[in-house]
């Protein structure tokens, strides 16, 4: 399972069709956002990763290797869609193990990372022509 973080786990009476494992995804709130030029739109922010497995078991063995392939496959990646790049490279700032929950083994991932909008940048950017001298010698 992989969503936007919401409580969930803090919420399992009223959400029992949950999937383990689980992650889900909270970014710094508010983001502020700065202007660069033509319309790009940038924000250094936090990506918070809540990686959740249930286990009957009270051993975080299974939730620590989870967390850590987790962690291999994210650090110093960049998030993309499609051709456009959303982040620059996301860098592990922080990491915490939950330990309020019986069953429920936590551990929450935080990155650092700036993200891009460019979604009111123009489509072409113009471009004006230049004079080009050429002298040739023989």
């Amino acid at each position: 399972t992989v969503d936007w973080f919401n409580e969930q786990y803090t919420r399992t009476e009223e959400l029992k069709a949950i999937e383990y494992p689980a992650v889900y995804i909270e970014f710094g709130n508010p983001v502020f956002w700065k202007t660069g030029g033509d319309g790009m739109q940038y924000a250094e922010t936090n990506i918070t990763l809540h990686i959740v497995y249930f286990d009957v078991e009270d051993a975080p063995n299974t939730s620590l290797t989870l967390a850590s392939d987790t962690h291999k496959l994210i650090h110093s990646k960049t998030l993309m869609n499609g051709d456009e790049q959303l982040t620059s490279s996301l860098v592990r700032t922080a990491s915490e193990l939950v330990t309020e929950y019986d069953q429920l083994k936590i551990i929450k991932l935080t990155y650092d990372c700036t993200l891009y909008d460019c979604s009111t940048m123009p489509v072409v950017t113009k471009v004006n022509p230049i004079d080009l001298n050429v002298s040739l010698r023989t």
